[in-house]
């Protein structure tokens, strides 16, 4: 398979890759060089909730690499791997959220050769064909470390309309959590898509009911969703599309910087971030309910924000770092949230968004009004059931305060530990 191996001198137009009048014709490779495509273009996006992202592009010694914008939510300290275990830092102020889908492009710099990936046309597929998708999924017991996986399956649907946040692929394709921001690819080894969501993501918004999205598939976002939004954001795109016309030399004229910003993301926006001046801490995590697989549980945390905090907090997140089973299946219409602590409970506290993500083993919980500095609350979740296996779970604690965003902090790791009934 011959990669494209980095950006060309010229920045063609995103019309270019979509318009394309003669495409040339790759042959379908076998699986196993797919596999190999894939894990040379895909790398390890490391920070408090690690993600997979995509080698789509190269000037001088500056790699591009298209993930999840979930996978980079906000301002933090992130690495990346590469294909071949080195690590580079990530400058946030960088990276490039798209707006109204789920897609960041994130860079760093290396004097390493990696390969870099070419871009597929997603509008030619067809239910029932083959996918294949690339990522390095979370470490789960026995298993100790992030590891790349290669998954192939299907397309099992393709809606007419984008689902939120621009999510238009349905497959079969079995992922696992860490792999979001991966890349989907077609039987000749291009990117048709970015992979996402799977199945068991629940979602309660005060006054609504609980919404459950359990369709039993994975999805993602078409490829060609990027090179629109891309196009229609300054952002230069290189000439990888293996759908491309090798007469692009009239396209080159106006997208000569890779540094343009997206709207949205101001460069005083950037600078005037929301942080706590002074940290937050974790008072206690404990569960009422020590037993494994049984009902009636409640996992409290109660965090205590200090006076001189300068900010609210607006939100907690709970990501799951050990344990066989994920702490989900949450009764999430009766999450509960006081002021105080288990003990000594004080004034009920106003819920906004309650979510709990299979994919991403996390729980986030939002206050709506935030919580004022000098306080401290408690927040009390209702599994269905506690797990099925015993064993210890590990959950970090992260803390936000208000803004899209805000710089967050980890407050440590709370740990519940479930016993077999004898």
């Amino acid at each position: 398979m011959n990669f494209a191996q980095g950006l060309s001198a010229a920045l063609i137009s995103v019309a270019t890759i979509l318009g394309v009048q003669s495409p040339v014709v790759v042959a379908e490779l076998n699986q196993e060089a797919i596999a190999s495509i894939a894990q040379q273009v895909t790398v390890l996006i490391d920070g408090q909730n690690p993600g997979s992202g995509v080698i789509i592009g190269k000037e001088g010694n500056t790699y591009s690499v298209l993930t999840a914008k979930h996978v980079v939510p906000r301002e933090d300290e992130y690495n990346i791997i590469g294909p071949d275990n080195q690590q580079y830092g990530v400058d946030y102020s960088n990276v490039k959220q798209l707006p109204d889908v789920d897609l960041a492009i994130v860079e760093f710099t290396s004097n390493q050769n990696y390969n870099v990936a070419e871009f597929g046309n997603s509008d030619q597929l067809q239910l029932g064909k083959s996918i294949y998708i690339g990522g390095w999924s979370h470490p789960e017991p026995p298993i100790t470390d992030n590891i790349f996986r290669f998954v192939d399956g299907t397309i099992a649907a393709l809606p007419e309309k984008p689902l939120p946040a621009g999510y238009q692929l349905i497959y079969t394709n079995i992922t696992r959590s860490g792999m979001s921001g991966g890349p989907v690819l077609n039987q000749k080894g291009n990117i048709i898509g970015i992979h996402g969501q799977a199945e068991g993501r629940e979602v309660y918004l005060p006054d609504y009911e609980t919404i459950h999205d359990k369709t039993g598939f994975n999805l993602g976002i078409p490829i060609n969703t990027f090179l629109a939004l891309a196009g229609k954001t300054n952002i230069s795109l290189p000439d990888n599309s293996s759908n491309n016309s090798s007469n692009n030399s009239s396209n080159n004229s106006s997208n000569n910087s890779t540094n343009n910003p997206v709207p949205g993301i101001s460069e005083t926006g950037r600078s005037q971030k929301k942080h706590f001046r002074e940290t937050p801490y974790l008072v206690e995590a404990v569960t009422t309910q020590k037993i494994t697989y049984v009902r009636g549980a409640t996992y409290y945390f109660t965090i205590s924000l200090p006076e001189g905090a300068g900010s609210p907090l607006q939100q907690i997140t709970l990501d799951q770092r050990q344990g066989v089973d994920f702490l989900e299946r949450y009764h999430i219409d009766e999450t509960r949230a006081f002021e105080g602590t288990r003990d000594n409970r004080g004034e009920k506290v106003s819920l906004g968004l309650v979510a709990a993500d299979r994919e991403e083993r996390t729980i986030t919980v939002t206050f709506d009004p935030p919580i004022s500095p000098g306080k401290t609350v408690t927040i009390g979740l209702r599994p269905v059931f506690t797990p099925r296996r015993s064993g210890v779970y590990l959950l970090r604690v992260n803390v936000f305060p208000p803004g899209k965003d805000a710089r967050g902090l980890s407050l440590g790791v709370a740990r519940f530990h479930f016993y077999r009934s004898r």
